[in-house]
């Protein structure tokens, strides 16, 4: 009888150290699964963050980007703007000044006219008389005459110059003298004579 009992215990003995045994194989199984999952998620963690680092960079360069464009576009917009002002200045300073020349034109000068008439050709060391005649009559002979060529070679070794000619000067017009002073004989081309008729 009490050996039935011996062998009952020791078969209970080693069932309950097989149980003990599973017990302790599924706790480190388990343990295992729970240490993986949370290396997996550290692992996702640490993705996660990596990413985020990428993106905050990336929204940096861009930002920086931005604002590096703004402030090139802010300096353009600028450099335009004074640009501009210094060109409305000077147009300014040119109606100021043009302004003033009609000013003085209206207050001080009673008459002006300008005549251009076209010349013959003119040999060297002569001299032709051009007759000019204003289509208004100036208010006297004290009136400024001032003649121009246009357009008209000059003699070699010489000049050609245009001149009012002595006492020719009436209310009605005047004489301009031009000569051909080249000391080569080279004749003049044809060209154009201008004169100012001013009177203040």
């Amino acid at each position: 009888m009490l050996e039935q009992w011996s062998s009952e215990a020791s078969a209970n003995m080693a069932t309950l150290q097989t149980s003990i045994a599973t017990n302790n194989g599924n706790v480190a199984a388990e343990q295992t699964a729970r240490e993986n999952a949370v290396a997996n998620l550290q692992t996702q963690i640490t993705s996660l963050q990596q990413s985020l680092a990428a993106l905050q960079s990336a929204q940096n360069t861009t930002a920086s980007g931005l604002a590096a464009e703004v402030a090139a576009r802010t300096t353009a917009v600028s450099s335009e703007a004074t640009t501009r002002a210094n060109a409305d200045t000077v147009l300014q300073n040119l109606i100021t000044a043009l302004t003033a020349r009609v000013a003085f034109l209206e207050n001080y000068v009673d008459w002006a006219e300008i005549k251009v008439l076209s010349l013959p050709a003119i040999a060297v060391g002569a001299t032709t008389d051009v007759a000019i005649t204003w289509t208004t009559a100036a208010p006297d002979t004290s009136y400024i005459v001032r003649p121009v060529l246009i357009g008209t070679s000059v003699s070699l070794l010489g000049t050609v110059t245009p001149v009012l000619k002595d006492n020719s000067k009436t209310v009605n017009g005047c004489t301009i003298s031009i000569k051909n002073s080249g000391l080569i004989p080279v004749t003049v081309n044809a060209g154009q004579l201008e004169v100012l008729g001013l009177h203040v």
